[in-house]
């Protein structure tokens, strides 16, 4: 193929963007050849002049389609908000390449920690310990709580948004939230907790909690009784949704039978217009 035609590099580059790093020097500062690249793949922009690397349309129309593109954009334009703000909407890491300014922007590094909570590592220093944002970026990723400060993690809203996402989180609280009862039971019952298989253990975060919790009879049968409360929960309302379904199907085995009547039968103890909706249902499946 001829890397130095129009035409070709074109035609090629709007499948498969990258491709513009093998054009020629001329083509890769063709403005609608790029553009062409890095609106299928916005690293292509690596491969572009740096004229084009400095357009802002270009660059726009590269960190829409990939936020890390940034990193390839003109220092301008690292310092451009909006264009910086786009880069975040697709990739949240993309921080990492904006300008030392926007790096030390309280709503730029909102929008980054939103979109992936380890961002909260490319932020200023400042940013870096300010409540707001750590507790955007822990609700993002809970995980962050293992990189934040002694003072963030003694932080109680802090260390609640980290253990509802994975109760095993506790372990980089501090001493004191690992020794407050309220703290470990709100990690007992987190989402983490109702995503177990039942062949095996429901996980508990006990033993990262004080020694004083750890021996906590209450706590330690805690677990099981929640969980038990969780299933009579859902058993409950599955009976709740498939009674209109039970009772249509033991009416039908009873005329079935012979052995429906007014009194005895199936109709009778059954909710009539859910029976009545179940039925209009299911002959409009038919």
């Amino acid at each position: 193929m001829e890397w130095s035609n129009k035409k070709a590099v074109w035609a090629v580059v709007k499948q498969r963007g990258r491709l513009l790093g093998s054009a020629s020097e001329e083509i890769r500062a063709d403005r609608e050849v790029v553009l062409a690249a890095v609106q299928h793949q916005g690293s292509a922009l690596e491969f572009a002049s740096a004229e084009l690397r400095a357009d802002r349309e270009v660059v726009l129309a590269a960190v829409q389609h990939q936020g890390s593109a940034l990193e390839f954009a003109s220092a301008e334009l690292r310092a451009d908000r909006e264009v910086v703000l786009t880069a975040l909407k697709q990739r949240g890491r993309a921080l990492k390449y904006a300008s030392v300014e926007l790096q030390a922007d309280r709503e730029v590094v909102l929008a980054a920690v939103q979109k992936y909570g380890f961002a909260l590592h490319f932020a200023s220093v400042e940013l870096r310990v300010d409540r707001e944002v750590v507790l955007a970026a822990v609700q993002q990723q809970g995980f962050v709580l293992a990189v934040l400060s002694a003072e963030l993690r003694a932080d109680r809203e802090v260390v609640l948004a980290a253990v509802q996402q994975d109760n095993s989180l506790l372990r980089f609280a501090s001493l004191e939230l690992r020794a407050n009862r309220d703290v470990v039971k709100m990690a007992i019952i987190s989402p983490t907790s109702m995503r177990w298989d039942s062949r095996y253990e429901m996980p508990t975060p006990l033993p990262h909690a004080s020694e004083a919790l750890q021996n906590d009879e209450s706590l330690r049968r805690f677990p099981t009784t929640y969980k038990n409360l969780r299933l009579f929960w859902a058993w409950g309302r599955a009976y709740k949704l498939c009674k209109p379904a039970l009772y249509a199907w033991l009416e039908r085995v009873q005329i079935k039978m012979g052995a429906y009547n007014e009194e005895t039968g199936a109709a009778r103890k059954r909710d009539r217009e859910a029976f009545e909706a179940f039925e209009a249902f299911e002959a409009r499946a038919m």
